[in-house]
């Protein structure tokens, strides 16, 4: 019998072929299916139209049209897998394929590939995914259909890299608002990088980039995610976050971290209570889960000074937020939000002894704008 038949959307930007998201793609697709001459999709700046007649994609206010083209892939599609702290991810089914067709064809040895605000060059020869804006890299690897393992999970937010005109709501934020001091208005053409369409009302951030955006796209990033270039993800205002409410308490033990003898220890004690989802969470209205979470640091000069930037990153609502845990697959509960912590003095994978800790969990708060200069 033969394969089923996987197919993934594409449309041609400025910088050559990019998918949708998977959710759009699935949209598109089926429409096609249904026989449907034409569909609609969110924008940031209303809708895009979709032309399946043509195979085209039209912005209505503006008339341009770019071309679109259906990729077809068999059931039998080797899985792409990149490995984060946790283990090994799989990349979304559009990211996946690809790099599959990168792979089968041979035509691009590297690909740069985008995951809501960040960039990612995908080597294939070194099979290592790399930041652009920190440089860190990942191992990438792919499993040939049948080849066995259990599949790896789905990364936070579609994991690994991402190509692709997000499905941002319909109506994008208005221009102005607190944010008048932070954007410039500028003389900048061509894609927006956000809705990777022609820009209108084009800004600079400020002190970030040289890059420009639409208006009304960043404004509506800076609303969802804070004043952070999606770019350079330099944060150019203090960022604050989603966090509930609740508490963190610290303690000078004896016990020492392992790698860190004679200094003992900061044991960190983090604390929610069950609450309400406010407007800023995903389910405003819904329940959700506390919890109770317990880290360490070393208590000589270097985690010291971490333990200063935590209390700050706490202040500021960044260690924590609301939504489903990776770890334990709970819906609705108080997660961490990206902020790496030892629980554990002393072995296991999140414990010590670990002697880069200290410095990469300093890499994560200053990606957030936490840094010693702001103490």
């Amino acid at each position: 019998m033969a394969d089923q038949q996987l197919a993934y959307w594409q449309v041609k930007g400025d910088q050559g072929w990019t998918h949708y998201e998977d959710g759009v793609s699935a949209q598109i697709e089926s429409a096609r299916l249904a026989g449907t001459a034409s569909l609609d999709i969110p924008s940031p700046h209303g809708v895009w139209r979709i032309d399946l007649r043509t195979s085209q994609q039209v912005n209505p206010a503006t008339r341009r049209a770019r071309p679109m083209r259906r990729v077809v892939l068999g059931s039998g599609t080797s899985a792409w897998e990149f490995r984060d702290d946790h283990g090994w991810r799989s990349f979304e089914g559009a990211k996946a394929a690809e790099l599959e067709q990168a792979h089968a064809t041979g035509t691009a040895p590297r690909l740069r590939l985008r995951s809501g605000s960040f960039a990612y060059t995908v080597d294939l020869g070194a099979m290592q995914q790399t930041n652009d804006c920190t440089g860190k890299r990942r191992d990438v690897r792919r499993r040939a259909p049948g080849g066995g393992g259990a599949a790896a999970a789905p990364a936070p937010g579609g994991g690994g890299a991402a190509a692709a005109p997000a499905a941002a709501p319909a109506a994008a934020a208005a221009a102005g608002g607190q944010w008048n001091d932070t954007l410039q208005s500028c003389a900048a053409s061509g894609d927006c990088p956000i809705c990777m369409d022609t820009m209108e009302d084009p800004v600079l951030i400020v002190g970030a980039s040289p890059q420009g955006f639409c208006r009304a796209c960043i404004t509506q990033q800076f609303d969802v995610n804070g004043p952070k270039c999606p770019v350079t993800n330099k944060v150019v205002g203090v960022l604050t976050g989603k966090q509930p409410e609740g508490s963190m308490d610290v303690a000078n033990v004896q016990e020492s971290c392992d790698g860190y003898p004679g200094y003992g220890s900061f044991r960190i004690t983090y604390s929610f209570p069950d609450g309400v989802q406010g407007a800023k969470h995903p389910s405003p209205g819904a329940p959700y889960g506390g919890t109770t979470r317990t880290a360490y640091l070393p208590a000589d000069a270097e985690g010291t000074k971490v333990l200063a930037l935590l209390r700050v990153a706490f202040q500021r609502k960044l260690i924590f937020t609301v939504g489903d845990s990776v770890t334990s697959g709970a819906k609705n509960t108080t997660t961490w939000s990206g902020i790496h912590h030892k629980t554990r003095a002393s072995g296991g994978s999140h414990g010590f002894p670990d002697a880069t800790y200290l410095t990469r969990v300093q890499e994560e708060l200053a990606l957030k704008g936490v840094v010693f200069t702001a103490l």
